[in-house]
This record gives structure tokens, sequence and C-alpha cells, in this order.
């Protein structure tokens, strides 16, 4: 039973990884990081560098290293590249709302009596 999880564990750490290369992929075609929030990847980066360090000192699991040594470095080059593609330093801190297009398709004409 050890042996299965310890597969499904490294599985399911390739995985997830594998799906925040989406991730990385859209920072680097866009070369803009606005849309990013960079109080969460640091937080995400800090939060696993300290988990990953228990891995190493507390554990000593080499898979478990491993997995978290990957959300490490990963939350970290995020991080990294982030504030590099940020179009300034006060973007990085402030969340911008986006305007979301509304698309009128139909309008309802007002009750006749009204028109009196």
């Amino acid at each position: 039973m050890t042996h299965l999880l310890q597969i499904l564990y490294a599985l399911s750490g390739i995985v997830a990884l594998s799906a925040g290369g989406f991730q990385l992929a859209k920072l680097l075609k866009h070369k803009n990081s606005d849309d990013f929030n960079f109080g969460t990847w640091l937080m995400w980066a800090i939060t696993q560098t300290i988990t990953t360090t228990y891995a190493i000192v507390v554990v000593g699991d080499p898979l478990y290293i491993g997995v978290s040594g990957g959300w490490a470095a990963f939350y970290i080059v995020m991080s990294v590249l982030i504030v590099h593609y940020s179009s300034s330093p006060a973007a990085l801190f402030t969340t911008r709302p986006r305007p979301v297009p509304v698309e009128v398709t139909h309008v309802a004409a007002p009750p006749h009596d009204s028109l009196l």
C-alpha cells in the first residue's frame, strides 16, 4: 500500500506541476503579468519554501522533498517573472478591475400606458 501511495503522490505532483506550466507559458507568451496577483504567488513561494525546508530537515523523504521542491521552484520562478513582466511596480500590489463587456441583445419596449 505504501508503494502505491508513493507512485500516486509522484504522479499527482507531476500532473499538477505540468498543469501549472500553462500559467508559465501564458506569462512567457504575453510578456505581461498584470493579470497575475503577485502577492498570491509570493505567498505560495514563501510557504512552499518553508514546506520544502521542513521536508528536508524534519521528514527526510526524498519523494516529498522532490515534489515540494518542484513546487517551490515553480512559485519562485513565477514570482520573479511576474515582477519582471510587470507594467509598473505599483501594478504588483494593486488589483485593477477589468471592464466587463456588456452586450445588449434585446431592449424591452415600455408598457403602452406609460407612453401617455
